[in-house]
């Protein structure tokens, strides 16, 4: 069994220098994507004996959906109306290994959870994926899963730590905490609650894409890398030493904390024709 929650030395993350803020390279992050795009292929591959849940929940506005304990990819698209939707694909190479490491979802008190079973001991290779459609006004947590991890647009907040993938997020309403991710973050912000958002312990390239209506200050520190800007709507705050970066987006507003990251930081306009 594979799963674990990834492990980032602070020693690294934050001794580590910055180069300052320079223009984007496309050709620097040309491999990586390749790479992760050839990983995500080989994750959604179900090994030869398989099962597979389908359930349908009525969430109310604002109700809270929760999934932890995956070990495979973790997708969360959003759908009209007010019914979500859940597939759970669990695959193993024998039949007799799919007794283990179950899947379980459950509804309690107009919360929908999605949890894998906490399995102690040498248990087989038991790969799990899971798809949500859900309503736009939910709120997501995401936590403990070793896959990568996609959410499309809510409106409702997204919470997203300890896991062992990339995490991409777009266009999101109100995102609060990512942290704790061994991979590539990439965050489309459409605007902001008041606590803004904090993004901590990434061990990958940290993209966030802010659409034009965005006003919000920003502070990164404590990485290993450089910070990448391509947005003409920011504007740097004092003076920029090799360690830490603080802006202005728009005319300002909730903070957005960017700390102990092992890559780069790139700051983009929502527009920006880099991918």
């Amino acid at each position: 069994m594979r799963f674990h929650t990834p492990f980032l030395l602070s020693a690294l993350l934050f001794g580590a220098s910055c180069g300052g803020v320079v223009p984007r390279s496309v050709a620097a992050s040309a491999e990586t994507e390749l790479g992760e795009a050839a990983a995500a292929q080989d994750e959604d591959r179900d090994l030869a004996e398989r099962d597979e849940i389908r359930k349908s929940v009525e969430l109310a506005p604002g109700a809270k959906v929760e999934v932890s304990g995956i070990n495979g990819s973790v997708t969360a698209e959003t759908t009209a109306g007010s019914v979500a939707e859940v597939l759970v694909v669990r695959s193993a190479r024998t039949r007799d290994a799919l007794a283990h490491r179950r899947v379980f979802v459950e509804t309690t008190g107009g919360m929908l959870r999605v949890r894998g079973e906490d399995e102690h001991g040498r248990t087989p290779d038991v790969r799990q994926r899971v798809v949500l459609k859900l309503p736009k006004s939910i709120e997501l947590t995401v936590t403990g899963v070793n896959g990568r991890v996609t959410v499309g647009e809510l409106e409702g907040n997204v919470t997203v730590n300890g896991i062992n993938g990339s995490v991409e997020v777009a266009h999101a309403m109100s995102t609060s905490d990512i942290s704790g991710i061994n991979g590539r973050v990439r965050i489309g912000l459409v605007r902001l609650a008041p606590d803004g958002l904090m993004i901590s312990g990434v061990n990958g390239k940290v993209e966030l894409r802010f659409d034009e209506a965005v006003n919000a200050d920003i502070s990164v520190d404590g990485i290993n890398g450089n910070v990448f800007t391509e947005s003409g709507g920011i504007t740097v705050i004092g003076k920029m030493n090799p360690s830490s970066f603080r802006g202005r987006i728009g005319s300002g507003g909730p903070m957005i904390h960017v700390t102990g990251v092992n890559g780069n930081v790139e700051l983009l306009g929502e527009g920006s024709s880099q991918q």
